[in-house]
């Protein structure tokens, strides 16, 4: 992971990972009910590159380092407005590259939201050669986005994709994770579903093991989204695994509310009863024990059988590998547009212009590039690969040197 150069202090805080809410919480909140809270980022990501990571750092110098200090002890007391002041006093006298560092930790320690948003814009505009910049803009645009301004948001979010296109792929997966949220709170569903398989293509392709704990959270709000244009086969399929494979017990719980919610529109009360009754008996320290209950009230009780309820597990959940839509007759053949050896898939775009853009760079690098379009729920997008290769080993090769130079992706083919 690409961390800034330099002399570091560490900003030592309380424990602390950086968890945001879903559509769903600004629903629930204004029901009174229960709030719940998603991640977005990977646990490295949020705590290095976030002012509210355990291992935010900033540049050491001689005028800051003693006011850094004082305002570390302030923190970790939880008086945040002495912190604060502190690091004012420690931007004011910083020299670059410090100021920065100490600017994004004071942006995001301003008590009212409206002058922690002011903040950030204002770095971004003084500071556009910040290496956290992308960070930075996903921080604003989450503020954007709790503060009611989606439109200010997704364009912040367009442009970390921007900004990373065609060098290491950092923040760019949980850009679109958020922006489907935001378009999902919108009502675009169509929109959101297409910034969610764009998630989970980027996030497969850096590797996608460290997001293997924000896979089920995705799939999740991609179940609520089939759920809300009527593919209920699909979004029960989803949420059967989900509830077996989820590693929260939050995500389980929410995996059957929204199963019951599937079974609850086709009129199976039989099914909806059962899964309601395993979430009142099951998790009952969950948010969602108390709309079960109030669920199982409403349904008349005949016995029905809660082990009909059963949980199934699906290692694809994890890893990013899981199909919930895509139709296999729109699907490219992937075996002839490699000849039957294996390539190296890039990048996808949802936009055919920055697609070709990517495979300009990449073939006037020397790299043998081209694209292969696919669609995913009537959804067109573009893959940028290179190859062909006759062998793995020739692949793994082409792969270790394009990383070398910055670039993230895997090997397809006959695996």
């Amino acid at each position: 992971m690409m961390r800034p150069h330099g002399a570091y202090l560490c900003i030592s805080l309380l424990f602390c990972t950086l968890l945001l809410p879903s559509y769903a919480t600004r629903m629930h909140a204004e029901e009174g009910g229960q709030v719940y809270r998603m991640r977005f980022l990977p646990h490295d990501i949020a705590h290095s590159y976030f002012p509210t990571g355990d291992d935010y750092m900033i540049p050491v110098d001689g005028k800051t380092e003693s006011l850094i200090e004082r305002a570390r002890g302030y923190e970790s007391t939880g008086n945040n407005r002495q912190a604060l002041r502190y690091y004012s006093m420690a931007y004011r006298r910083a020299a670059t590259p410090a100021a920065a560092y100490i600017g994004f930790k004071q942006c995001t320690m301003e008590e009212q939201s409206g002058d922690a948003t002011q903040c950030l814009k204002d770095l971004i505009e003084n500071a556009p050669g910040f290496p956290l910049i992308d960070a930075v803009r996903f921080e604003l645009s989450f503020r954007l986005f709790l503060q009611g301004r989606p439109a200010e948001a997704l364009e912040y979010l367009s442009a970390i994709e921007q900004n990373e296109m065609g060098g290491a792929i950092i923040f760019t997966p949980s850009a679109y994770y958020l922006s489907g949220i935001i378009l999902a709170d919108d009502e675009d569903v169509a929109g959101a579903l297409a910034f969610f398989a764009q998630a989970i293509e980027s996030m497969n392709a850096t590797g996608g093991e460290e997001y293997r704990d924000i896979y089920p959270g995705l799939y999740l709000e991609i179940a609520k989204s089939l759920i809300a244009v009527g593919s209920y086969d699909r979004a029960e399929d989803l949420l059967k695994g989900l509830f077996g494979t989820a590693p929260l017990l939050m995500e389980q719980s929410e995996a059957l509310w929204y199963l019951g919610q599937v079974y609850a529109a086709q009129t199976q009360w039989d099914m909806a009863h059962a899964v309601y009754a395993v979430i009142v008996t099951q998790y009952a320290g969950t948010p969602f024990a108390l709309q079960a209950q109030a669920e199982l009230e409403g349904i008349d009780d005949d016995g029905y059988d809660t082990l009909a309820v059963q949980p199934v597990y699906d290692e694809s959940l994890l890893t990013g590998r899981y199909v919930y839509g895509e139709d296999e007759a729109k699907k490219p053949d992937e075996a002839a547009a490699i000849n039957g050896g294996y390539a190296l898939q890039l990048g996808s775009f949802s936009s055919e212009g920055n697609a070709w853009k990517f495979v300009g760079q990449l073939q006037n690098l020397g790299y043998p590039a081209f694209l292969i379009q696919a669609q995913v729920e009537d959804v067109d997008y573009y893959r940028v690969r290179v190859g062909d290769y006759s062998t793995k080993e020739e692949a793994r090769a082409v792969l270790d040197d394009l990383q070398d130079r910055g670039f993230s992706g895997f090997i397809i083919g006959d695996q």
